[in-house]
């Protein structure tokens, strides 16, 4: 995202991706497991969100199609 200044805000509203690490209280969530997640600046290459905002994505769908869901 090398067109916006450091301290602006990076653009997206949904996005998907693995989880890579948890923090406490994620009792429902694995690492290695497909989500989507509905949370502000989500065009970041790595995301913390609450797990409120964190979805499970079936294996069989694309990402793309997840989009359309949220």
């Amino acid at each position: 995202m090398g067109l916006l200044q450091a301290n602006e805000h990076l653009p997206g509203l949904e996005g998907g991706g693995i989880i890579r690490r948890l923090g406490q209280n994620t009792d429902s969530l694995k690492v290695g497991q497909r989500v989507v997640v509905s949370r502000k600046s989500s065009f970041a290459n790595n995301l913390q969100s609450p797990v409120e905002a964190i979805y499970l994505l079936p294996d069989d769908m694309p990402y793309e199609t997840s989009a359309l869901i949220l």
